[in-house]
C-alpha cells in the first residue's frame, strides 16, 4: 500500500452567513506515510478540515493537494480515502463479512478479490472467528476493528479516523491505540487521526496538529509540544495534570512570585509583568521556597499528585510514590524549569540559569 503526500494551502472554510471562518488559512504539509493527530477543544474546526481533505465539505478557499495534485473539485469517491468515524456505522443485518465486503462489492470487484482482501483485513484485526457473526454479536472493540476492516480493504494510501475510540471505555481505548499504532506500522498509510483526547493525541502520533477557533496554534511532534509550547493555549491545553500558570513579576532577570524570588533566568528579558508557567513534573521540594500549604494528595501508583495553595495560587506537583505528605503541612517548592508567556499569551522560550 503506498501512502501519499498531502498539502495543505492558506485552506479556509467560511459558512454563508456566518462572522467567522470555521477555519483560516490553515497551512499544513502530511508527509508520505506520517500519522498526524490533529487536536483542540469542540469546535475548534478538527472534523470539519477532515472532511475538506475528504471531499465532503466544500473548500471556501485555499488550496488541497494530494501527491501534487490540486483536487478542491475532485469528488468524495475519486480520492481514493478511507475514513473511520466516532460511529462504526455498521450494517445490523449482515455479518462481519459482509459489512467489510459491502464497498467492494459495489465496485464490483471479483468475488475472489473480495474474499482475500476481507481475509486478509480480517487475519491483521483478529476478526478470523467473528466473520459470520452479526454486530449485535459483536463487543464495541470488535465492531470497531470490524469499521477498520471496511477501510482496509480499499487499500486507500489515506486514512482519515474521526475520534475512532470515543465510544469505548477506558481499557478498551488504551487497547484499541496500540492496535492503530501497530496497524499503521503494518499498512505505512497517510494517516489523519481527530481527536480531543490528549492522551491519543500525546501517544500515537508523529507530529500533532492543535488547533483552536479555526486557527493553528502549533505544529510539531509530541515532546515540542510539551516541552515547548507555543503559546499558553497549547501549555494548558496538553498535559495532565494541568500546567499550572501564575502571574509573576520579571526584574534584572529575577523572576518573583508575590515578591519571593523564585527563578533566575539565563537570558536578557525585559522586566515586566508575564505568566509563567510550570509542569507539576518541574516543581523541586527544597529547604527554602514558595510556601505551599496541602490540600489533598492523590497516590497513582508510581507517581504522588500533591495539591496546595500559596496565597490564591492552587499548585499541582507530581513526585515519587513513595513520598508521604500530611494534608495542612507546609512544603517549600521552586521551579527547576519553565515557560515564560508575554501579554499576548505567547512563549518567549527562557532557561534557568544553570539549567
Amino acid at each position: 500500500m503506498n501512502a501519499t503526500k498531502i498539502e495543505i494551502e492558506q485552506l479556509t472554510k467560511q459558512y454563508e452567513n456566518a462572522a467567522t471562518p470555521v477555519i483560516e488559512n490553515l497551512n499544513m504539509t502530511i508527509q508520505e506515510g506520517e500519522f498526524i493527530v490533529i487536536v483542540g477543544p469542540s469546535g475548534c474546526g478538527k472534523s470539519t478540515t477532515m472532511r475538506m481533505i475528504a471531499g465532503i465539505e466544500t473548500i471556501t478557499s485555499g488550496f488541497l493537494k494530494i501527491d501534487g495534485h490540486i483536487v478542491n473539485h475532485l469528488p468524495a469517491k475519486d480520492r481514493d480515502i478511507a475514513m473511520v468515524f466516532q460511529s462504526y456505522a455498521l450494517y445490523p443485518h449482515m455479518t462481519v463479512f459482509d459489512n467489510m465486503a459491502f464497498g467492494l462489492k459495489i465496485r464490483k470487484h471479483k468475488k475472489e478479490v473480495i474474499q482475500n482482501k476481507v481475509h486478509e483485513a480480517a487475519e491483521l484485526l483478529g476478526l478470523m472467528p467473528y466473520l459470520k457473526r452479526k454486530p449485535k454479536d459483536l463487543s464495541g472493540g470488535q465492531r470497531q476493528r470490524v469499521a477498520l476492516g471496511r477501510a482496509i480493504v480499499r487499500n486507500s494510501p489515506i486514512f482519515l479516523m474521526d475520534e475512532p475510540l470515543s465510544n469505548l471505555d477506558a481499557k478498551l481505548r488504551n487497547q484499541m491505540r496500540v492496535e492503530l499504532l501497530n496497524l499503521h506500522r503494518s499498512l505505512k498509510t497517510t494517516t489523519i487521526y481527530v481527536t480531543h483526547d490528549q492522551t491519543e493525541a500525546m501517544t500515537m502520533a508523529d507530529r500533532i496538529i492543535v488547533l483552536k477557533d479555526g486557527q493553528v496554534q502549533q505544529i510539531g511532534t509530541p515532546e515540542e509540544i510539551y516541552r515547548q509550547p507555543a503559546n499558553l493555549f497549547v501549555g494548558t491545553f496538553l498535559g495532565s495534570p494541568q500546567m499550572n500558570t501564575m502571574p509573576i513579576t520579571l526584574k534584572k532577570r529575577t523572576v518573583y512570585l508575590n515578591e519571593i524570588a523564585i527563578a533566575q533566568l539565563a537570558n536578557d528579558i525585559n522586566s515586566g509583568r508575564y505568566q509563567i508557567g510550570v509542569r507539576p513534573e518541574d516543581w523541586l521540594i527544597v529547604e527554602t521556597g514558595i510556601p505551599l500549604t496541602i490540600t489533598h494528595t492523590e497516590l497513582l501508583g508510581a507517581d504522588l499528585h500533591i495539591h496546595g495553595n500559596f496565597e490564591h495560587h492552587t499548585i499541582i506537583l507530581r513526585c515519587d510514590g513513595k513520598s508521604t505528605y500530611t494534608i495542612g503541612g507546609v512544603i517549600h517548592i521552586m521551579p527547576k524549569h519553565l515557560q515564560l508567556f508575554n501579554e499576548q499569551e505567547q512563549n518567549i522560550y527562557v532557561k534557568l540559569l544553570g539549567e
